[in-house]
């Protein structure tokens, strides 16, 4: 179970150099998280050391936010870039009971081609790391992989969320996804497109275990409805080739349906 209260305040701003697709974003952030009442399983794995832990923590942090768009539509983009670096800094001389900094770079393209078909390319990494006389970083800070992103977890179709009820509770302090999309419209009103998939990614726990040849994949179809009153709603039927199977240490693939609600992955 978890028992969580905080709050945050975010200001930002558009620049006007280099262009004006520019913008910076500064967030301050303070929340007191408790998670007790572990099940059987979580207590024998005890992922991140999420049992040990002396609960509960109190994370105190500022994130900053640079960020370059350059999208021509929010619903269904058919060319642009969209482009963002933060950083997040917590503890030390901002208080509070844990030490880390944590560093995201997430990048995506949309390309026009024939047929009114749009390519769209994705990339992302991250990495967090603890620092001072006690280094400690909040189990659900660590980058998690896996579903369709419903919960904190980074989607990864073909694949089951670690933060589910069907997931092992595995988190990293180093991710990296690749994506790559080919989408068609169907509808302009409402916004209906199909699309078609291949995704790879993985967590590693630290930068010296880090291979990024070793990775999840997966490939698939799926639709996407934009809806004015619910946002985006879909589903995607992907087959994951890389699960695991901790009794026998094989590998094998296997297919997933996942249903996408707000976000188009």
């Amino acid at each position: 179970a978890q028992r969580s209260i905080g709050g945050s305040i975010r200001i930002g701003r558009r620049f006007r150099w280099p262009d004006n697709y520019f913008r910076g974003d500064w967030i301050y952030r303070i929340d007191r998280t408790d998670l007790f009442d572990f099940s059987d399983f979580i207590r024998r794995l005890n992922p991140n050391g999420i049992v040990t832990e002396d609960w509960p923590l109190t994370s105190s942090s500022i994130t900053q936010i640079f960020s370059r768009n350059s999208l021509n539509r929010p619903e269904f983009p058919t060319e642009g870039s969209n482009f963002s670096i933060s950083t997040e800094v917590a503890g030390g001389f901002l208080g509070g009971n844990v030490n880390y900094h944590k560093h995201q770079f997430k990048a995506e393209w949309y390309s026009p081609l024939a047929w009114q078909f749009v390519l769209h390319s994705n990339f992302q990494a991250g990495l967090i790391k603890g620092f001072g006389k006690r280094p400690r970083i909040p189990y659900l800070d660590h980058f998690f992989m896996g579903g369709e992103g419903l919960t904190r977890s980074i989607p990864l179709r073909g694949y089951d969320d670690p933060l589910g009820n069907n997931g092992n509770g595995l988190g990293g302090r180093v991710m990296m996804k690749y994506s790559m999309e080919l989408r068609v419209p169907i509808s302009p009103n409402p916004t209906i497109y199909a699309l078609a998939f291949a995704e790879a990614g993985n967590t590693w726990l630290d930068l010296k275990h880090t291979d990024p040849f070793d990775l999840r994949r997966s490939v698939g179809i799926g639709a996407r409805v934009f809806m004015p009153m619910l946002g985006m709603i879909g589903f995607d039927y992907a087959y994951g080739f890389d699960h695991f199977d901790p009794a026998t240490g094989r590998r094998f693939g296997q297919w997933k349906p996942h249903f996408v609600f707000g976000r188009a992955f």
